[in-house]
């Protein structure tokens, strides 16, 4: 039977969506990359995603980035030669270790972090995290940790929160606060969940942290730590919160955090128990193109999706 290609919707190709990521996670106890069925519906809110389908089941999964006529795909290697591919200016693919022999023209390797939450509840091992913790609990004696439930915290609430968050890291200028608003819009205007956990002082939020479960429940992607920084220790005492969350309730010890920078591991390591993971970025065509932007953040920019034809 020959293949089909069609736009994503999240409705009618929900359960194709999951078994595929099921699949794809099997084999692995933790995989690199962040990868949910949420965390593609939340991208296919600002991305045009294509699913590519035979034999009813997901063979492919991709974005089209009609603005800079750039082609991605998620996970895998595109399994056929698809008519659209030979217009493109560019073709990539983030995929994660599961075929072999890949023909491109160029390969990149990147490193995420995984921290295992089970580890990282004795506190007794990371010093460093061990005095934030107690240290903010002695600082702010009010704070109040709460399990996210949209149902009892509004939208206002919760951006009314990220708006204050940018003021106060403006200097660092977080190159996901598209990210954080599309959380938002994906929760309370799209009827998407997310799980999470939001801290309070005196019954303003000062910290938010969101989450998903990889589709076979193995491991958890973080979505977000967000805390602001003049709570000193916050973000430590957010994520040991959300680590201790998982584990106690879930079971779930293996959270994936995103990619890493120079150095990152490291400092990750001291206060977490965390490790890198690799996952490569395959560049089919247009590997010359690599100083004018970067694959990887592709996957996460805004474009103008509408005009996006398959075929």
């Amino acid at each position: 039977m020959i293949y089909k290609i069609e736009k994503f919707d999240k409705i009618k190709h929900k359960k194709l969506l999951k078994n595929y990521l099921e699949d794809l996670e099997k084999d692995f106890e933790y995989i690199p990359f962040i990868f949910s069925v949420e965390f593609i519906e939340i991208l296919s809110q600002f991305k045009d995603f294509f699913v590519i389908i035979k034999n009813n089941e997901i063979i492919n999964l991709g974005y089209k980035n009609n603005l800079r006529n750039n082609v991605g795909f998620l996970f895998e290697m595109p399994k056929e030669e698809y008519p659209f591919l030979k217009t493109a200016r560019t073709v990539a693919s983030l995929w994660i270790p599961k075929q072999k022999k890949v023909s491109c023209e160029k390969i990149i390797e990147f490193e995420e972090i995984i921290i295992n939450g089970e580890k990282t509840l004795d506190l007794k091992n990371f010093s460093k995290l061990r005095k934030k913790v107690n240290k903010i609990k002695r600082d702010y004696p009010r704070l109040d940790i709460e399990i996210f439930d949209k149902k009892n915290i509004s939208e206002k609430e919760i951006k009314l929160f990220y708006d204050e968050w940018e003021k106060i890291t403006k200097s660092r200028k977080s190159p996901y606060m598209n990210l954080y608003y599309n959380y938002i819009k994906y929760m309370y205007e799209n009827l998407g969940k997310l799980k999470g956990i939001v801290i309070r002082d005196n019954n303003k939020i000062i910290g938010v942290s969101f989450f998903s479960f990889s589709p076979l429940e193995k491991q958890a992607i973080g979505f977000s730590c967000n805390g602001f920084h003049t709570f000193k220790g916050l973000n430590e005492f957010l994520a040991y919160e959300r680590y201790k969350l998982l584990w106690e309730k879930y079971k779930i010890k293996f959270v994936n955090v995103g990619p890493c920078g120079p150095g990152e591991v490291i400092e990750f390591k001291e206060k977490f128990d965390a490790f890198e993971e690799g996952f490569k970025i395959a560049i089919i065509k247009g590997a010359n193109l690599e100083n004018e932007y970067f694959w990887y953040n592709d996957a996460l920019d805004p474009d103008d999706f509408n005009q996006g034809q398959y075929g």
